[in-house]
């Protein structure tokens, strides 16, 4: 009973006392918390110098688990927020896909719209189908002119098929065009409406109507 009730009772007790426990937790410290936790001790509050390259160093160490890692670049970006742009550039291109992930995560949260969009956009063309589809899902909440071209672009891009038959990001990026549907793109969407996806085919006819 006491292993389970002592980490709960830990974590609010840092939390009802952040002002004060805050400055004095360690970077392993916050990563052993939960994400939200550790975030709601980091915003705002009096941090020990050096902590946001201690979780810099902890994100890029090789031989820790992946989701340690993966949060210690998001812990590095909620403490240097903007400032954080030419680490998440540089994350974003990384060889692990959990830190290229994090990285898109963190700039649309921490980065101005023009400074994040053009991480999101050029991971459209990521190796990793998961990256794409995030890059999807954060560029199709604020879904701009030159991102709906990519979009339409990457419904024909052979990485987002297999063995001739859609890979999920395909209805994903359909949905999202969909959503508001352009009139000059209504030859676009007959093509659409002839796809060998059913799922495309009836986002795409739902798009016709509202055209």
């Amino acid at each position: 009973m006491r292993s389970l009730f002592f980490p709960t009772f830990f974590t609010g007790l840092i939390l009802a006392n952040s002002t004060v426990l805050g400055s004095l937790l360690t970077a392993e410290d916050f990563i052993s918390l939960p994400l939200q936790n550790a975030i709601e001790l980091v915003k705002g509050k009096t941090i020990q110098q050096g902590l946001d390259q201690e979780f810099l160093k902890t994100a890029y160490k090789a031989d820790l688990p992946f989701e340690k890692r993966w949060k210690s670049l998001m812990l590095y970006s909620q403490l240097r927020k903007k400032e954080s742009f030419a680490e998440l550039e540089k994350a974003s291109q990384r060889s692990e896909w959990f830190l290229r992930s994090a990285a898109l995560t963190a700039a649309q949260v921490h980065l101005e719209p023009e400074k994040a969009r053009p991480i999101l956009e050029k991971s459209l063309f990521d190796k990793a189908l998961v990256v794409r589809s995030l890059a999807v899902e954060l560029l199709a909440q604020s879904l701009t002119d030159s991102s709906r071209a990519l979009f339409w672009q990457e419904l024909d891009k052979p990485y987002n098929f297999h063995k001739n038959q859609s890979l999920w990001i395909r209805p994903q990026l359909a949905k999202a065009l969909a959503n508001k549907a352009h009139p000059d793109e209504k030859s676009k969407w007959q093509t659409l409406a002839k796809d060998k996806d059913p799922q495309i085919k009836l986002i795409a006819k739902n798009a016709l109507k509202k055209l």
